[in-house]
């Protein structure tokens, strides 16, 4: 009699766990599709996303920051010569300039802030791609003074409008239709009267709160340029000019940056 019990009850019991052993898989299994579709599957895309825009941009903008960010040196190592207001350089560093921009204009429209911070490596891009506004736009970061900023809409502006053609994304404009566009258009030479004054400003007498914005946009795009090319392949060579800042506190939150940038 207990031998047909136990048999019976095992039966039942067995019954039991198999439908609560299917209730159970059937959770698991669609939590783990859920999981997969909304969390797993997006950031997979989003990370070959990733390496492709980057495959995509890294050489354009490592070349323009480059660029740029040499110039920057030689406008500091060369400031109070009267050269540096001279047409051609003027318009060759706006140009500089304004090629970054449109690089920077570029990959944000791909991606926003809060896609682009979605991993350690992506946030470090996005760290070193917009470290230069600290230097151009900023003021509280490195308490620089605000009439030398360029505000960061203009900044935006520059790099639209540096596009071949509205709406276009194949690239900037060469250097020769900057030049037609610059002399033709008036709205075009306004983006650009901030850096015009700054460079006056250096060219004639320039002083600590000109060379500080410089130097803190040269040092940040020296580390944008070291995060695209970290083994030096292409571009070597340190951040300079730190020498030329006489204000300790903002000399030495530069070099905890390069030294927290290695």
């Amino acid at each position: 009699m207990s031998g047909e019990w136990l048999t019976k009850a095992f039966a039942e019991h067995s019954i039991a766990w198999f439908a609560i052993s299917t209730v159970l898989g059937g959770v698991v299994g669609a939590a783990t599709t859920l999981l997969f579709e909304d969390v797993i599957k997006p950031r997979i895309a989003f990370r070959r996303e990733m390496r492709r825009v980057y495959a995509r941009y890294r050489e354009p903008l490592l070349g323009a920051a480059n660029s740029l960010e040499r110039q920057i040196n030689t406008i500091v190592r060369n400031r109070g010569n009267a050269w540096l207001h001279d047409e051609y350089y003027r318009l060759s560093t706006f140009y500089k300039f304004g090629t970054f921009l449109f690089w920077v204009g570029e990959i944000e429209s791909k991606f926003g802030f809060l896609e682009m911070s979605s991993s350690k490596k992506a946030r470090a891009f996005v760290r070193r791609l917009f470290g230069p506004f600290a230097g151009l736009s900023s003021i509280r970061r490195y308490q620089l003074s605000a009439a030398t900023a360029l505000p960061r809409d203009i900044a935006r502006a520059i790099g639209e409008d540096m596009a071949v053609e509205s709406g276009s994304r194949g690239g900037p404009i060469g250097f020769a239709s900057f030049v037609r566009k610059y002399a033709q258009d008036e709205q075009f030479i306004r983006w650009y009267r901030q850096l015009d004054l700054l460079l006056d400003a250096v060219a004639r007498a320039p002083s600590a709160d000109h060379l500080e914005r410089l130097v803190v946009t040269g040092a940040q795009l020296k580390l944008l340029v070291r995060f695209l090319d970290p083994g030096g392949t292409y571009v070597g060579g340190g951040v300079s000019n730190l020498d030329v800042i006489e204000r300790q506190s903002l000399r030495e939150a530069l070099e905890r940056d390069v030294a927290d940038a290695k």
